[in-house]
């Protein structure tokens, strides 16, 4: 079997793109006309990042990232938004080098730091040597950052959005 390259994506991966968030999108049902508005924007909006992981000339992951200007962290933020992998892609490195690849390309554009919020991929996470920072109510794990794999003096801590009054961040410098 081919290896998978990630590569930027491109206006003709749309289709696949597409196809691969119907699997992915369980909160909102992605709508074709709203996608096909939205994805060339995505594809030339300076900070926003989307990667495809292409097998055998077939794109079969992607991952979505957006940069934030903010003030606490005095510079850019980058958010891991999407992740998704074919299922039958699973655990043959993938989703591990979209996100390697995400992390570099943000360190690249002079990120200080990378956020994940996320619930459905808590093992994935960990197991890339992301750490647990936040928890709501009822010990709900919610957002990870990588601290293990990451050979950088980027700072990396945790942007969480949800419920508000249930936060708990924890900061660490990573060199």
């Amino acid at each position: 079997m081919d290896q998978a390259v990630v590569r930027s994506a491109r206006l003709s991966d749309g289709d696949s793109v597409f196809r691969l968030l119907g699997k992915f999108a369980t909160s909102y049902k992605p709508v074709r006309s709203t996608f096909d508005a939205n994805y060339p924007k995505l594809l030339e909006t300076e900070g926003s990042g989307l990667l495809v992981a292409e097998q055998g000339g077939t794109v079969v992951g992607y991952i979505v990232s957006a940069d934030s200007l903010t003030l606490f962290a005095n510079g850019v933020v980058t958010e891991l938004l999407e992740l998704y992998v074919e299922e039958r892609e699973r655990s043959r490195g993938i989703g591990r080098e979209l996100v390697n690849q995400a992390v570099a390309r943000a360190k690249d554009r002079g990120a200080v730091e990378v956020t994940v919020p996320t619930r459905r991929a808590r093992s994935f996470y960990l197991g890339l040597g992301f750490q647990l920072t936040a928890s709501f109510g009822h010990g709900d794990p919610f957002a990870f950052f990588p601290v293990a794999q990451m050979k950088t003096s980027m700072r990396m801590t945790t942007t969480v959005i949800g419920f508000i009054g249930h936060l708990r961040e924890v900061t660490l410098e990573v060199s």
